[in-house]
């Protein structure tokens, strides 16, 4: 690799990751949530819909949203109270060092987010760049970042002590469940889960609001 993905440059962008324990037949408080979102950035959201595999890592949260803030005050401008209807929340904030960018067909794609905390000592670097690396033997990865969090003070605890997240694009959930099977895949994951001290992985496809 010309360029590590730890030494990837921050993006200017500021995304923000939110995933809500909705149930899906108050699906609507999730639309109205996200139209508050889009007022200062623009979003992607879509139920979960994790391989069976990984449906124990979502943990209780059934919706998944990006957004991109081009400007930190447009976050800042953001209610971060969610909608008591909406459910339990995550929010996790950060600048993506972007490795391999989305291209513009990927709109509608499957976007696989992992947020992880590790744990003490852990070969940070080392497993970022190895994450990264997969993307050199498993073509189905079309896309792949990764970010630190950088909540504001006064929302660090929504992130829920996660401390980083790696979201990488794929074209389907059958790309998506190739990725999975791969063989290294399966090399890597027994590596880095074993310097995971919290996890949560959650799959969605964007979805339009009527849906």
């Amino acid at each position: 690799m010309s360029q590590t993905a730890f030494s990837a440059p921050l993006s200017a962008t500021l995304r923000r990751v939110t995933l809500l324990s909705t149930p899906t037949e108050q699906k609507d408080s999730v639309h109205a949530y996200v139209r508050h979102l889009d007022q200062f950035g623009l979003s992607k959201f879509g139920a979960i819909c994790n391989h069976p595999s990984e449906v124990k890592l979502q943990h209780t949260f059934t919706y998944s949203s990006l957004t991109d803030f081009q400007k930190v005050i447009d976050r800042d401008a953001v209610s971060v109270t969610v909608q008591p209807e909406a459910g339990e929340a995550l929010v996790f904030d950060f600048h993506p060092q972007v490795f391999i960018p989305d291209l513009e067909s990927d709109k509608l794609a499957l976007r696989h987010l992992f947020l992880a905390k590790f744990k003490k000592n852990a070969p940070v670097e080392d497993l970022v760049n190895g994450y990264a690396s997969l993307t050199e033997v498993i073509k189905e990865m079309r896309a792949f970042q990764w970010g630190t969090v950088a909540n504001t003070a006064d929302a660090v605890g929504q992130a829920r002590e996660f401390t980083h997240v790696f979201i990488t694009t794929f074209e389907d959930s059958a790309a998506r469940d190739n990725y999975l099977a791969h063989p290294a895949h399966d090399v890597f994951a027994k590596r880095i889960f074993e310097h995971i001290d919290k996890i949560v992985v959650t799959d969605f496809i964007t979805q339009r609001e009527s849906e």
